[in-house]
């Protein structure tokens, strides 16, 4: 039996990283010939396109990897399902890269994507330079920043709450969307609560969304309004994080017991700015074995191993609340040798993950009987 060819989707995050080794990177699936026990790795368009011929296709043999980095497995799952084809995958007839991790059992392959994009723009290697600000900085006009994009029950509850608490009141946030939640994890009468869209000041916008700060949104998601349709969340306005004490990140994935590493986590350590993260159980143990350190000598980090939702998310307010009574300014200073040292190994891993990732792919073949 011949070699499998490999056949790469142009429009997969991880062409380039595999092209010297693809027999053809190419654009769109039916232009290239679909032969039994080759191998083609496809973007999420192909994949929805495609869905119906790609279950005879695997039945005739070929070997099919969904690629897309840019989704957990929460996502990822859901996916599969909506294009008629999680059966086959949990069957192991085909495989995925994904964005995070995934049940163990499930043939999958991780690709923390979002780790290379925020210095993947001149603007925030420009704005990274100010770090040092963040420390020298002693009186801030702001306590944390804490920037929500689409609305989710972790997240809804959590600004709720914190406003009951009268810990917005000071803050830097925003709330772009301001569609119904439907929680089972958290109690509705929080979460069900009206709540209108709230913007940066234009001071801490990024410079090509300032003007629509001040812009009235009849939609409910006004974060394709306030961003012109790009992925404007990715850049780094240095203002926000030096004139506030740390960073409060609402991940995506919170409900999910596996963790899900997005530019919302890689944005303030990028900038060294000292950050709070919530996210699913687990989500700190699982940066300290990439190497990160996180802040357990500064605060109380047994949140990360908590179960249940709201009990996991009531012990965060309360480390939150824990930092305003103990002083800002002391954290700040005792979170500053850490905050340096993750800035500098996230560039380190980045560039590692990259140099890795071909290696690991073909292991990955491997150990499913893919490929010698």
């Amino acid at each position: 039996m011949r070699k499998p060819r490999l056949y790469v989707d142009s429009k997969c995050e991880i062409a380039e990283l595999l092209r010297p080794y693809a027999d053809q990177v190419f654009r769109g699936f039916n232009t290239i010939a679909h032969e039994p026990n080759d191998i083609y790795v496809l973007s999420r368009l192909e994949f929805k396109e495609n869905a119906t011929q790609l279950r005879d296709l695997v039945d005739r043999g070929l070997k099919l990897i969904y690629s897309n980095p840019f989704e957990g497995s929460e996502t990822l799952a859901g996916q599969l399902t909506r294009f008629g084809l999680a059966d086959l995958f949990l069957d192991r007839k085909f495989l995925v890269i994904g964005g995070g991790d995934m049940r163990l059992e499930w043939p999958y392959l991780r690709y923390d994507l979002f780790i290379s994009k925020p210095h993947n723009f001149a603007e925030n290697l420009e704005a990274i330079k100010r770090t040092d600000e963040i420390f020298s900085k002693v009186n801030k006009p702001y306590t944390f920043l804490c920037l929500n994009g689409r609305a989710r029950d972790h997240r809804k509850y959590l600004v709720e709450r914190l406003n009951d608490l009268g810990l917005l009141d000071q803050s830097l946030w925003t709330w772009l969307d301001t569609s119904a939640i439907r929680s089972k994890a958290f109690n509705s009468e929080i979460t069900d609560r009206p709540r209108a869209h709230h913007f940066l000041p234009e001071k801490y916008e990024h410079a090509a969304y300032q003007a629509n700060v001040s812009q009235t949104y009849s939609d409910d998601y006004a974060k394709l309004g306030l961003f012109n349709n790009e992925w404007g969340e990715i850049y780094l306005n240095a203002d926000a994080y030096v004139d506030t004490y740390f960073s409060l990140v609402t991940e995506t994935v919170y409900n999910y017991p596996h963790s899900f590493r997005t530019e919302k986590i890689w944005k303030p350590i990028a900038m060294g700015h000292p950050w709070i993260c919530v996210a699913n159980m687990g989500y700190y143990r699982d940066l300290r074995a990439l190497g990160f350190c996180t802040f357990d000598t500064v605060i109380d980090e047994s949140f990360d191993a908590i179960e249940g939702s709201v009990a996991r998310m009531e012990r965060l307010i309360q480390v939150i609340e824990d930092i305003h009574r103990n002083g800002l300014q002391e954290f700040v200073a005792s979170c500053e040798e850490i905050c340096k040292y993750n800035q500098a190994h996230m560039v380190h891993l980045r560039d590692q993950i990259n140099k890795d990732f071909p290696d690991q792919f073909f292991k990955f073949l491997r150990d499913y009987g893919w490929t010698t």
